[in-house]
């Protein structure tokens, strides 16, 4: 019976720590699918699926609660920058603006995600925050993306956009009200 008793403990010890590792891998695997692999913020896919899901979720809100806003950033000329120093460079200077968005996100007193939503434009979602708090907290992301230092020297600035959704609206209006908001800063001397 010991022996038995053994074996069925051993097997199980087993089972448990095979378990484990699948469920590690799948998490793994899981982080993997939503996040893009150069910056480590969220990939198009989830940061979409994140604005949609918080426009689903305002629907049902009472007029006036729960403010969602977002905010659009891209990297001025950002072409120039690989064309000069090559795309290594410029996957450096992606990757110093990404870890800047990163600790930005996580010092606000507010559930926010950000993401990258293609090439150099990055998405952040605010949730709770109205246009107002999300255009202070956009000026924020401006100043210290202003005192990033490269090492090639060159100064890079970036234009920013900010829009709130608006109750009853689909989940392509903001991010098209967004994106004009930012071509408008790029228009008007970035």
């Amino acid at each position: 019976i010991n022996r038995l008793v053994n074996f069925i403990n051993t097997a199980t010890a087993e089972v448990i720590e095979a378990n484990a590792e699948v469920m590690e891998a799948n998490a793994t695997l899981s982080r993997m699918a939503i996040t893009d692999r150069l910056t480590k913020l969220y990939n198009r896919g989830e940061i979409q699926r994140r604005i949609t899901e918080r426009i689903e979720a305002k629907k049902e809100a009472p007029d006036g609660e729960n403010a969602t806003s977002i905010i659009m950033i891209d990297l001025d000329d950002f072409k120039h920058i690989n064309d000069t120093y090559g795309h290594q460079e410029g996957d450096q200077v992606l990757m110093r603006v990404s870890d800047l968005i990163q600790q930005r996100v996580q010092g606000l007193n507010t559930d926010a995600s950000a993401g990258r939503w293609g090439g150099e434009e990055f998405m952040v979602l605010l949730s709770d925050e109205g246009k107002q708090r999300a255009t202070k907290i956009a000026e924020r992301f401006r100043e210290s993306f202003a005192a990033l230092q490269f090492p090639h020297g060159e100064k890079i600035t970036i234009s920013l956009g900010v829009t709130e959704m608006l109750i009853g609206e689909g989940a392509d209006r903001p991010c098209i009200r967004v994106d004009g908001a930012l071509y408008e800063a790029k228009n008007s001397g970035r």
